[in-house]
């Protein structure tokens, strides 16, 4: 039922109707957990800044949380199969590549580009991928054709 209330009407088209299908089968197909914790990530920025220290020798970007966070759920996706599958008909699919999305703020809401076959990439590449990768959304510049 519409509520009887003004309201502008926009129609569902273009990244929208992308995103909102996507979003969609993604609640469809996708068991949801929600978990809260607490976590010490000191040892992670010790961890962090070395690599940035190496990174500034070979004049490289600096390494962000973020691509530490991706690459370390890319390793623990491999170590657990069933937390990187979907459950279609009565078959259990565990997929071969690990793809990671990566919500990122636009003008507007958020956006989730893809970290494809993140278990095979290393740090830096997916630092550079989460930079290019960010500035392709905020610049309406991402290809969503990659399904």
């Amino acid at each position: 039922m519409v509520e009887r209330r003004e309201a502008e009407l926009v129609p569902l088209a273009g990244i929208r109707s992308t995103i909102a299908n996507r979003m969609q089968a993604s609640f469809q197909t996708a068991p949801h957990i929600a978990l809260t914790v607490e976590v010490d990530l000191s040892q992670l920025e010790s961890t962090r800044g070395r690599l940035n220290e190496f990174a500034a020798r070979l004049n490289r970007s600096k390494i962000s949380i973020t691509a530490l966070l991706v690459r370390l759920t890319a390793w623990a996706l491999q170590r657990h199969p069933y937390l990187n599958a979907s459950l279609v008909d009565q078959t259990i699919y565990q997929w071969r590549e690990i793809n990671l999305g990566v919500a990122t703020a636009i003008p507007g809401g958020l956006i989730v580009p893809v970290i494809r076959n993140a278990s095979q990439k290393t740090v830096a590449e997916i630092n550079d991928q989460l930079k290019d990768l960010s500035e392709r959304a905020r610049t309406n510049k991402l290809d969503f054709r990659g399904g």
